[in-house]
């Protein structure tokens, strides 16, 4: 019996854009490595590792909520992006509420 173990999760991550990605964990503080075309090793603020490969992202059982904080991450950085290529101006009403507007409007 293995006086050591270490229980991880596996999720579904759902990204589209590995470039958006990349900048949403930089901006999360997270250092990445390319492993071949598909997979990302990731050195997480705590100093734990975890992976990316093929759409999932595999964590310690301990880091599951930096899941969440990809994913939320990853979409403000979409919405970022979006509002630089169009020139909108982004505002925050709440924590994770945006409101997006026109320019000139």
């Amino acid at each position: 019996m293995p006086c050591f173990q270490r229980r991880t999760i596996t999720q579904d991550l759902n990204v589209a854009n590995r470039e958006v990605l990349l900048e949403a964990l930089a901006r999360l503080g997270i250092r990445t490595r390319t492993i071949g075309a598909q997979e990302l090793e990731l050195r997480l603020t705590n100093g734990n590792l975890a992976s990316i490969y093929a759409g999932k992202i595999l964590v310690q059982d301990d880091d599951i909520g930096v899941i969440n904080q990809i994913k939320v991450a990853y979409s403000r950085q979409i919405v970022a992006n979006l509002t630089k290529k169009f020139g909108w101006v982004e505002n925050e009403a709440k924590a994770n509420e945006f409101v997006i507007q026109k320019r000139g409007f």
